[in-house]
């Protein structure tokens, strides 16, 4: 369609019509801004509405500042209606072709601006979150932390969420909650601050009297927790009680032959109670069990990536991708999924977790190291998933409310069950892995999947008691969009290095990095429209959040600025 230029001739026509102004703001090196001028408003009904019902002007914010700074958001690109007199009625970002039909439909109307046709279930979502940490701290221990009186767990998936609400919200007592359980976990009995490592669970509510046996899967989510929490306030102890629980993951549970976690370490009080390195090692160590579990490990290679970029250890990053190619090369098989475990060959298949850990690690890698080599496996894998525990499943088998089975059924197994019921837990984390990977590949398909899965808990998720912590973060995720980062640029050049490093670093609540290389990922970049480096293959970073450009640059010093800034204002996403 033709756009009038800005300027007095467009506003005196809208003055004689008696209709609003509909201005276009873009950025012209914003390929967002083109796809949404080739895409949704090129739909012929929207096309129609616009020449009938309005006056239509583009303009270019860098050549257009003052235009920008009075009807812009910030982010590119963005409708603003517009009075003939000048004054701002609403804007929005980008919408697709059906909801950019229905709020020009009601402009005509004269009727307030709509909101997105799915807008009543993510206002359900934006209390969902609020309310399950709402919960988690109603429920906490507000003295020592963590949850329970008789057996105290650490639920460190809860910090991780806690730590998520509090950089929204700014609530101390959420703040309070991740210190306090943080600090005294730490300082308590449970923690081996000999070799290293958690035991599993205190028995008292002050960390006290543990059981001695070390798991693999709730140490690798209290390395993440350290981790993170480290990158967030900077709380020196936290740095190091993370290292302590990644030296003994690699020296009690690392198999060399394989490069993946064994499962645990037994239980063995009167070794544990040994003070010193010197004297334990006189002494034969508790045995491990031998099984390589498929979602711990995907567990470990999470909080070791996570580790690695917050603690400077690049050490741990190439050790999670090589824990991470095993289960991929040994475990994963296309069309079949990820088998359960591994005691020499692949055993046990069927665990909806063991998909959606693995599927969380593939998203994680391509985030946290650059690589796009595990693209192809992640959408298979999400693919497969999708079908084999929803759609593909008989009818009878079929969860009804849009959720997927915890387990497939096999007749051929003994006890195992013809219904299947769901699980909270690999249903948020499969949500979480699928929302993660839509922004990565482009497919708002993913993201749609993701929301029907989170959908069909949006009424009983408090039944499942403190499990609910990964199912409020999923949420979470769906209400406030990622700011996304992606960085076009080969993935070796030190410039591109320094740019992904500075997007990884401050700590902000939700963000997707991803790294495209212009020769390796030339038809993606076509087809999505980041536009190359210039001609010094210079590398560029481009920041945007729900379908809008929010800027770019090619000094890493300035990115994690730029960064935190959208995280803050782009809240209400």
């Amino acid at each position: 369609m033709e756009w009038h230029a800005p300027g007095a001739q467009a506003w005196q026509q809208a003055k004689e019509r008696g209709v609003p102004v509909v201005l276009l703001l873009e950025a012209e090196w914003c390929p967002l801004s083109r796809r949404f001028r080739e895409g949704a408003l090129a739909d012929p009904a929207v096309r129609s509405l616009l020449l009938e019902h309005f006056v239509s002007i583009r303009a270019d914010a860098g050549s257009e500042p003052e235009l920008d700074a009075r009807f812009g958001s910030s982010g590119w690109p963005t409708l603003a209606w517009i009075d003939p007199e000048g004054n701002l009625l609403e804007r929005s970002g980008p919408r697709d072709a059906a909801a950019l039909r229905t709020l020009l439909e009601r402009w005509r109307d004269r009727s307030p601006m709509a909101s997105e046709p799915d807008a009543g279930s993510r206002a359900r979502f934006a209390s969902i979150s609020r309310e399950v940490m709402e919960r988690l701290l109603a429920s906490a221990d507000p003295k020592f932390g963590g949850w329970g009186t008789r057996q105290k767990f650490p639920h460190p998936e809860a910090l991780h969420f806690a730590l998520v609400r509090w950089s929204r919200e700014g609530d101390r007592a959420t703040l309070q909650l991740v210190n306090h359980t943080l600090q005294y976990m730490q300082a308590g009995a449970i923690h081996d601050r000999v070799e290293g490592g958690f035991f599993r669970y205190a028995r008292t509510a002050d960390w006290s009297e543990p059981h001695y046996q070390k798991m693999l899967g709730s140490n690798a989510q209290r390395l993440l927790a350290y981790a993170e929490a480290y990158q967030a306030l900077g709380t020196e102890s936290f740095r190091e009680t993370a290292l302590g629980i990644q030296a003994w993951m690699e020296h009690s549970l690392l198999d060399p032959a394989t490069g993946a976690f064994r499962a645990s370490q037994d239980e063995d009080a009167e070794y544990y109670h040994l003070p010193t390195r010197e004297a334990r090692i006189r002494r034969k160590p508790p045995e491990t069990d031998p099984w390589i579990y498929t979602d711990r490990n995907g567990d470990a290679v999470c909080a070791l990536l996570k580790a690695g970029l917050a603690l400077g250890r690049e050490d741990f990053l190439e050790q999670a991708l090589t824990t991470l190619d095993f289960l991929v090369t040994q475990l994963y098989r296309p069309g079949r999924g990820v088998a359960h475990g591994f005691d020499g060959m692949p055993k046990q298949s069927g665990f909806l977790k063991d998909q959606a850990a693995l599927l969380r690690a593939l998203t994680w890698a391509m985030h946290y190291v650059g690589s796009r080599r595990y693209m192809g496996t992640a959408l298979e894998l999400a693919e497969h998933t999708l079908h084999a525990y929803g759609a593909g499943l008989p009818s009878a088998q079929r969860p009804k409310d849009g959720s997927l089975a915890d387990r497939l059924h096999d007749i051929q197994e003994r006890g195992s069950l013809g219904e299947r019921p769901e699980s909270l837990e690999a249903n948020a984390m499969l949500a979480e892995g699928l929302l993660r990977l839509s922004y990565m590949a482009d497919r708002p398909d993913l993201r749609r999947a993701a929301e029907t899965i989170l959908q069909a808990f949006a009424n009983d998720w408090p039944r499942f008691g403190n499990g609910i912590a990964g199912y409020g973060r999923a949420v979470d995720l769906c209400v406030h969009e990622p700011v996304q980062i992606t960085i076009v640029g080969s993935r070796e050049d030190d410039a591109t290095r320094a740019l992904r490093r500075s997007a990884l670093a401050p700590y902000i609540a939700s963000r997707v990095v991803q790294t495209l290389n212009p020769v390796e990922d030339a038809d993606f970049l076509q087809r999505s429209g980041w536009p190359l480096p210039d001609g010094e293959r210079q590398a560029v970073a481009y920041l945007h959040q729900a379908g809008q450009s929010y800027g770019r640059t090619s000094d890493p010093a300035s990115l994690p600025a730029l960064m935190i800034r959208l995280g803050r204002s782009g809240q209400q996403s």
